[in-house]
């Protein structure tokens, strides 16, 4: 049974469209879900997806995910204040914007933040949750378990860090899987074989990940021969001090999510 009967969005951009396709892919109908507001992309993605257009008016589905761009929240949410069906649950995907900025908007409604990955196309997502309002915790996760695997958080601060590694995070394989990709056509794979053996080579590390009982440290060291081609390449990391630019990159985008909540 599903933990909401009607979803509802504000913003319908990737993650939107992302959600929804995975949604309906599961349990719920066109006839389900809806996106109220938007420009002419909007209507021209729902259109495709055929879930229903809807202009700015009283919102009374179960279930509300705003995801519009947390810089342009206000402008977006503020015709909606009041409009609300009591029973209705807002669900936050926005980076950035606090319940109680959130409670602004919508202060009869409960509140619950979630931060989910593109992923969530394919029922892979790796989502947060946090709310104050614990009743409504395990509803909204039985939702969003539905396009991925979801993370209680235990404070709302902790959403920051959270969307720094799991948010941005593919863009940060994927960043290096395109490095890797352009260095084996420049030896002369074609640009097909080369996506392809990356590819694979996540997968395969996913799976020594996920499959083995060892820590990230003990997997290294165990596909690390000593005087072999993975530790002069490991060595280099160390040299140029490849570890601060991950965790300083990570650290840029928790303040940038922590900058958006002022």
């Amino acid at each position: 049974m599903q933990a909401f009967n009607t979803v509802a969005f504000i913003g319908f951009g990737h993650m939107a469209t992302a959600i929804s396709t995975s949604l309906l892919g599961s349990n719920y109908h066109p006839e389900h879900i809806c996106a109220y507001g938007g420009q002419q992309q909007t209507r021209e993605r729902t259109l495709k997806m055929g879930i229903a257009h809807k202009p700015i008016s009283d919102i009374t589905e179960d279930v509300l995910i705003l995801a519009v761009k947390p810089q342009m929240y206000k402008d977006a949410l503020a015709p909606y204040i009041g409009r609300l069906s009591p029973h209705t649950v807002v669900v936050s995907i926005m980076a950035g914007v606090s319940i109680n900025q959130l409670k602004e908007y919508f202060p009869k409604n409960p509140v619950v933040r979630a931060m989910p990955n593109l992923a969530a196309t394919f029922a892979k997502s790796v989502t947060a949750l946090y709310t104050s309002e614990a009743e409504y915790l395990q509803p909204v996760k039985k939702l969003t378990d539905s396009f991925g695997q979801s993370f209680v958080l235990d404070d709302e601060a902790q959403i920051n860090a959270f969307t720094a590694v799991a948010g941005s995070g593919p863009a940060h394989f994927l960043y290096m899987m395109n490095q890797m990709q352009k260095f084996l056509q420049r030896h002369h794979f074609s640009e097909d074989k080369a996506r392809c053996i990356v590819d694979q080579v996540v997968d395969s590390t996913a799976v020594l990940s996920q499959q083995g009982q060892e820590n990230f440290s003990e997997t290294i060291e165990r596909i690390t021969s000593k005087g072999g081609t993975t530790e002069v390449a490991l060595s280099y990391y160390k040299e140029i001090g490849f570890s601060y630019f991950i965790d300083e990159s990570l650290k840029r985008s928790t303040q940038k999510s922590i900058e958006l909540e002022r």
